[in-house]
């Protein structure tokens, strides 16, 4: 799949991060364009609120699952029947990363990694990072 190419109609997707702001919207895009869509997100009050949920606008057919992509059972569990992957999933917050490095670290750096490892049969994985 060459970049700005959109998954085949018979793709399971998979968005790791899928509450947030871009794993969210493209989740809607992709449901709306006919994929099956599940979205892994950790929910984290700091991001989310203390009443932490999936976007109230993401659309009934996405299939949600609360877990932390450090969590190889959560990803385990995310992964299974998936054909392709955009991972999102991160942790945030520049002055936390400063004092809290192990999380940030074990989140933006070694998940990834986690993720991969559980989806050795890939078709396609599309990868975005962003300095933290």
């Amino acid at each position: 799949m060459s970049r700005g190419e959109r998954p085949s109609r018979d793709a399971r997707v998979l968005i790791t991060g899928g509450a947030g702001f871009i794993g969210s919207h493209l989740a809607n895009a992709l449901a709306a364009d006919g994929h099956r869509v599940r979205v892994l997100d950790a929910l984290k009050p700091q991001v989310h609120g203390e009443e932490a949920a999936f976007p109230a606008y993401l659309r009934r057919e996405i299939e949600c699952q609360t877990g932390d992509i450090r969590d190889r059972h959560a990803v385990h569990r995310a992964l299974a029947g998936i054909t392709h992957v955009y991972h999102f999933a991160a942790a945030v917050g520049v002055g936390q990363s400063m004092y809290q490095v192990d999380h940030y670290t074990s989140t933006n750096n070694l998940s990834p990694r986690c993720c991969c490892r559980r989806w050795c049969s890939s078709r396609c994985i599309a990868w975005w990072s962003h300095p933290a």
